[in-house]
Formats: structure tokens, C-alpha cells, sequence
């Protein structure tokens, strides 16, 4: 006999005091479900039949029972109802982890200033820049479009300088380091580690992927084209800073892929005014995409599991960003159709914000959303022809899908 579980999902409506449930039990699937039942109470909300019961208790909150609006009940064993919340009951949940007063970048150059060369992998603590490497200036880039305007920023020509600096990469010399929205850009001679044939750069303890050599579109002059010190993109998402007794270690908000993802969808969203952003990379011939649109920066939500052995579970309101996805992993040595797609129409739309990132962290994107979404009640995962996401796939899988519906992701 199948073993009981037991999953209930909620979403707090704050503005209309009311708590949108979905439940789904595995006995919902027998023919003799209409023995399953849900109760509601104050603020418990118990499922049972003859033989067990299991118990969801919700803190912070209080229900009103006879409010109960909008029952169903879905094909995937799943029961989803409206209940609204005594307002006078409901307590203040903490803001969202990944929002500061400061941006994500602010916050690593703070870091790379106070460290300097105590950077390490996020995943094994392998050390990744030489010791005794010392940075005299630590510089944020500007925003990923910063050419596109360069002309505004000279009146005119000096002397014979007919240099194009659209065409020109912003590159640190020694001693430098320049900090982008996902990425840090440093010299080969402060790094402990190599690049391999492909221009990837990997741990050499745990071997995922931390980098790239950085390809300069034009070089400006000497300094820059140095070729037995070439620079190299190293993904921010894949280090940390702490001092070398790890007292620090993990004292930044942005403690895992999932944070930061989250964080930087926030911050481009704030800078451009936009709730639509296009993210791709490149990488050889393959290019992904991947429109967001994020539906509610700062969504309370109570989620839980129970099973044959966990019969009562407490739940606590977490705050999330929800969002809205639809990915395309394309192989750009193929003719393009001419058909429009919902890619060509958004990128086209003024009010949507396009910005570049490192082909390998689209990949660990997309895999952290699909991630998200699978984690998700199933009635939950698709809006129109956006899908609602809480998990990923392994990116092995993800190279053979060539369009994912549009997805709903919950980013903690």
C-alpha cells in the first residue's frame, strides 16, 4: 500500500486579508476519496479519513473558518480553496534575505576591498587567488549597455584620438579588480588556478566551472593585450570572501545560487524601472534566453510536507520572489524561421530590460528555476502560456529541451 503524503501550499494575499491553500494527498487518487477530508480551524488545517490524520499549524496567522470560498478540486489530487485572515492577528514577516540597502555589487567590492586575497569556491573552500595578491583599486563596472551612450560622455575629439570606445572592453591592469553584476574580472597572475584548453576556468578541488578567459572586443593599447597575462571572468555566484579561520563564512546575504539569482533579478528590476527582463548567453553555438517576468517581489507563503511519520507539521510565513519564466536554448548555426516568436516581440518592446551574463550561470538559472517549479502543486505551475517553476533539472537534461514553457518560479 502506498504510503500517505501530504503537501499544502498557501499564498498570502496581505492587501485582501486572505490565504489562497492548495492540499494535495496521494489518497485524493482512490476511488473512495470522497472519504478524505479537510478540516479548518483557527489556525490549523487538518486532512483525514478513517485510519489517519495529519495536522498543518500555521503561526502568525488566524483563520476565519466560515470564510471559506472557491473550493475545488483539481485532476492532481489536489484541493484548492480561499480562506480569509483575522486581520488583527496577522504579524509583520521579515523583508526578503536578498534585499539590502546596498546592491549586490556594492556589497562584493566592500568584501574584495576587506579580504583581498582570501577569495574561495562557494562549494569546497579551495582557494582561488594567490597568496599575498593585493588589489589597489576595486572598481564597479558600469551597467552591461554602457556603450550604447558612450557618445554623450565626450564633446569632442582630442587631437588625433580617433579611437571608436563603443567598440572598446573595460579591462583592469595589475593591481585591479573590477567588479561587475555577476561577475569579477582579474589578471591571470593573481589566480592560483588555470584555465583549461576551451577558456574555462574550474576549481581544482572540486572541478565545477568558476570562470572564463575574458575575450576583449578591441584592446585599447598595450597595457591591456598582455599575452602571458591574459584576464579572466571569474562568476561571482561560484566564490566567496572570509577570513581563513571561516568565521565569516556565509556572514554575506547572498548565500547560495538561489539568493542570488533572486537578488540580482531585484536589483535590475528597481534600476530600470522594468518587471520584464530578457537574460542570455553565448557559448559557441549555443545561445539560451530567458524572459522574466516577475509578478511579486516580496510573496509570504507557508509550505510543508507530511507523511506516514510526520503526522503534525508547524509552519512558518516565508518570504519569496515569485515570477513568471519562459526559456529557449537555441543552436544560432541554424537559419532562423521566419516566424515571430513571444523572444522576437519582447526584445523588440522598449519596456522590457535585455542584460548579458555568462552562458554558465543562464544554465544554472534556468536549472535553479525548473528546480523551483517542480517543488511546486501542479496546479500551480502554469499561468497562460507561463509556467509557475520551484525546481530544475539537472543541465544535462536541459540540453535537449529546445523551448520550455513559460514557468512560474519561486525564489527564496
Amino acid at each position: 500500500m502506498e504510503a500517505t503524503r501530504t503537501l499544502l501550499y498557501s499564498e498570502i494575499k496581505e492587501t485582501l486579508s486572505s490565504l489562497n491553500i492548495t492540499v494535495f494527498d496521494n489518497r485524493l487518487k482512490r476511488t473512495n476519496k470522497e472519504s478524505v477530508e479537510v478540516d479548518v480551524e483557527k489556525n490549523t488545517v487538518t486532512v483525514f479519513d478513517d485510519d489517519t490524520e495529519t495536522k498543518f499549524i500555521l503561526s502568525d496567522v488566524e483563520l476565519v473558518p466560515l470564510s471559506c470560498r472557491g473550493l475545488k478540486l483539481s485532476p492532481f489530487s489536489e484541493v484548492n480553496f480561499t480562506m480569509q485572515i483575522d486581520s488583527s492577528s496577522w504579524k509583520t514577516v521579515k523583508p526578503l534575505k536578498f534585499e539590502s540597502k546596498q546592491s549586490y555589487q556594492e556589497e562584493m567590492v566592500e568584501k574584495i576591498q576587506l579580504y583581498q586575497d582570501k577569495c574561495f569556491c562557494a562549494k569546497c573552500d579551495q582557494k582561488i587567488f594567490r597568496n599575498h595578491c593585493f588589489y589597489k583599486r576595486v572598481l564597479p563596472l558600469p551597467s552591461e549597455n554602457w556603450s550604447s551612450s558612450v557618445d554623450m560622455w565626450f564633446c569632442h575629439k582630442h587631437g588625433n584620438d580617433d579611437t571608436d570606445y563603443k567598440s572598446l572592453s573595460l579591462i583592469p591592469k595589475l593591481g585591479e579588480c573590477f567588479v561587475g553584476t555577476s561577475y569579477l574580472l582579474v589578471r591571470s597572475t593573481h589566480l592560483l588556478v588555470r584555465d583549461s584548453h576551451n577558456g574555462t576556468v574550474t576549481c581544482p578541488s572540486c572541478h565545477i566551472e568558476i570562470g572564463a578567459k575574458f575575450v576583449e572586443r578591441k584592446k585599447l593599447n598595450e597595457i591591456n593585450s598582455y599575452t602571458d597575462n591574459p584576464v579572466y571572468k571569474i562568476f561571482s555566484e561560484s566564490v566567496q570572501f572570509h577570513r581563513d579561520d571561516n568565521l565569516y563564512l556565509n556572514e554575506s546575504p547572498i548565500q547560495n545560487k538561489e539568493a542570488f539569482f533572486a537578488k540580482m533579478i531585484n536589483e535590475q528590476s528597481h534600476a530600470y524601472t522594468s518587471f520584464r527582463l530578457i537574460l542570455s548567453g553565448e557559448k559557441e553555438n549555443k545561445k539560451i534566453q530567458c524572459l522574466i517576468w516577475l509578478i511579486d517581489p516580496n510573496l509570504l507563503i507557508f509550505e510543508g510536507e507530511a507523511s506516514s511519520e510526520k503526522k503534525e507539521v508547524k509552519l512558518k510565513p516565508l518570504s519569496v520572489m515569485k515570477i513568471l519564466y519562459k526559456c529557449d536554448i537555441s543552436d544560432t548555426s541554424r537559419l532562423k524561421t521566419g516566424r515571430s516568436t513571444v523572444f522576437d516581440q519582447w526584445a523588440s518592446d522598449n519596456s522590457v530590460h535585455g542584460f548579458h551574463l555568462p552562458y554558465i550561470l543562464c544554465s544554472s538559472l534556468i536549472t535553479c528555476l525548473i528546480k523551483n517549479t517542480k517543488q511546486l502543486p501542479k496546479s500551480h505551475r502554469c499561468l497562460n502560456s507561463f509556467l509557475t517553476n520551484m525546481e530544475i533539472g539537472k543541465i544535462r537534461h536541459i540540453r535537449t529541451i529546445r523551448n520550455i514553457r513559460n514557468h512560474l518560479a519561486i525564489l527564496t
